[in-house]
């Protein structure tokens, strides 16, 4: 799904969301397709629906810790802060060092009490 990626990315999320729906249109369901389909609704501040797609990409690829990052921000979108810092922590369990963990570890430092 790389080209949603790159829009998704670019904060061009109406792009992206064309061609998500595209995929979805022509019988594509992989976790990264759904991963990228939350990133939209995300950015497009539709955190419930995101949330759930998150879920759905979780149960296609059972372990994922992009899926709980996303997971995070759209709970942390809906206010759910205590869930949103067991995801950075199940994220930062997977990713320890990666790019991103630095900006998760200070996220759930600051909504953590």
């Amino acid at each position: 799904m790389v080209p949603a990626g790159v829009y998704n990315a670019q904060l061009r999320f109406d792009d992206a969301q064309e061609f998500t729906q595209h995929a979805v249109a022509t019988g594509a369901n992989t976790w990264d397709l759904q991963y990228e389909i939350a990133r939209v609704l995300i950015g497009k501040r539709q955190y419930e629906s995101a949330l759930e797609t998150a879920e759905t990409a979780l149960q296609l690829k059972q372990r994922g810790s992009l899926l709980h990052l996303a997971k995070a921000h759209a709970l942390l979108g809906l206010r759910r802060y205590s869930q949103a810092a067991t995801e950075l922590s199940t994220y930062l369990r997977y990713q320890p060092s990666e790019d991103g963990s630095q900006h998760a570890r200070d996220l759930r430092q600051k909504i953590t009490p």
